[in-house]
């Protein structure tokens, strides 16, 4: 059985995945309590755990302190990320987009 990387273990907690017959794969977010550390969010995101840090003192990102160490369930994790997407009008302006 070949040796699973840390993304391949996190997106294994975080989501169930169903193989259909047609080869197309479906991920649904398991529905169990599950808290996640800084570094499991950092590390599913390939962003620096400062970021994440950054987000959960700003309270963009709840979560809870137990001493030094922080919990993120993984429900908050999940709207964090859907409300940290923007949509196409929402971007920076890009150089691309005023030219005529």
């Amino acid at each position: 059985m070949p040796v699973k990387t840390k993304k391949e273990q996190l997106k294994a907690m975080l989501y169930e995945m169903t193989r259909h017959p047609d080869g197309s794969v479906t991920l649904r977010p398991v529905t169990s309590a599950l808290y996640l550390t800084v570094p499991m969010i950092a590390a599913t995101l390939n962003i620096a755990k400062q970021t994440v840090y950054r987000a959960v003192d700003a309270g963009d990102l709840p979560a809870l302190r137990f001493g030094s160490c922080v919990r993120v369930e993984v429900e908050a994790y999940r709207k964090w990320v859907e409300n940290s997407r923007y949509a196409e009008y929402d971007r920076p302006m890009r150089k691309e987009d005023m030219r005529g």
